[in-house]
């Protein structure tokens, strides 16, 4: 994960427990030199310790944009949220879910001033089971920067399996969560869901929320074929946006747009996908999906699993190595350049 205070950056990265039985713990790099700044404890009682960073705003003031450590509860078996500072990765807040919500944190994301106290607040998607029915519905609850306390809970009357961890915020009143095969439009100033778009096809499987080449909300949906489809969210239905198959792909770890590699106007995706022949990643145009070109870089080693990758715009993009058990000197975050080659490896603690 990335984080920044004005034009400073750091490189932020969650360790489980190493083969030296050493605590897990959270490091930060500088992204300037590659040097160490800090080291923070996991929570106590927590599992799969940081198994995601979300970048959030500056909570406690110092400057520095703060962010989320989402983990295993090790009491209750289900996910917890801890702020942490940017500036030093202290724990600020712990948040926990409540006894009715199932997939507590699948997605955290930070929103604007909420409660009008001046400070940037934050929200986690959940499934909230019904007192009488066997049913479970969507819901985004609303958290305080400033002390982590609950707003609010928005429930919508959706139906639904899961909470697929992904969401896109307007920076404003909206809020569109990914849930099931719907898209769930939140509008968080009346406290209602306005909205709700739902996949047209039985066969496709919703992936993850993109922006369009213009800016516009889509979906990023697999067909039965194996083709990847984008689709539009218009105010009735999904609408198709460009279809194309990709042979040879191993199932999509992560997808992240990157500036434009082919001239055609509009940004390009780097995709991450497991053990694939092909390479690392796969560069896709942002407008039809083809593939521009694999990358193959040197210098990362061969048990490389890719995690979760962070565009860093003409600087190029993050990647994490999520192989759990990969030497010391291995494990952590690489930095690439916009042309694919290794830049630095922020690894070790």
């Amino acid at each position: 994960m990335l984080q920044h205070a004005g034009r400073t950056a750091r490189v932020v990265q969650g360790f489980e427990c190493d083969s030296t039985r050493e605590r897990a713990r959270l490091v930060a790099w500088s992204i300037t030199d590659g040097e160490r700044v800090w080291n923070a404890p996991a929570d106590a009682g927590t599992l799969a310790f940081a198994r995601k960073l979300v970048a959030l705003s500056d909570v406690d003031g110092d400057g520095w944009q703060d962010f989320a450590a989402i983990s295993l509860d090790a009491a209750t078996q289900t996910q917890m949220v801890s702020v942490r500072s940017g500036a030093s990765g202290e724990s600020l807040h712990v948040l926990r879910g409540e006894a009715d919500e199932r997939d507590f944190a699948s997605v955290v994301l930070a929103l604007n001033d909420r409660n009008g106290d001046g400070i940037a607040d934050w929200a986690v998607g959940a499934c909230v089971k019904h007192p009488v029915e066997r049913a479970h519905y969507a819901a985004l609850v609303l958290v305080s920067g400033n002390s982590g306390e609950r707003l609010d809970r928005i429930v919508s009357s959706e139906r639904v399996s899961s909470t697929q961890g992904f969401a896109h915020g307007d920076g404003g009143d909206h809020v569109r969560l990914l849930a099931g095969k719907a898209v769930l439009d939140f509008d968080l100033a009346a406290g209602v869901v306005a909205h709700v778009w739902q996949s047209r096809s039985a066969a496709a499987t919703p992936l993850r929320l993109v922006r369009g080449c213009d800016g516009s909300p889509c979906v990023l949906e697999s067909l039965a074929g194996g083709e990847l489809c984008m689709r539009a969210l218009d105010a009735t239905t999904l609408a198709d946006r460009g279809v194309r198959e990709l042979p040879g792909l191993r199932p999509l770890v992560d997808l992240v747009r990157v500036p434009d590699r082919n001239g055609d106007g509009c940004e390009d995706f780097l995709a991450l996908h497991t053990g694939s022949a092909a390479g690392l990643a796969t560069w896709l145009s942002g407008r039809d999906f083809a593939v521009l070109g694999a990358l193959r870089p040197d210098g990362v080693p061969t048990q490389f699993q890719s995690r979760e990758a962070h565009s860093l715009g003409e600087l190029g993009f993050l990647i994490t190595n999520g192989n759990q058990r990969p030497l010391e000197k291995d494990r952590g975050v690489y930095w690439f350049g916009a042309d694919g080659k290794l830049r630095r490896v922020f690894a070790g603690s």
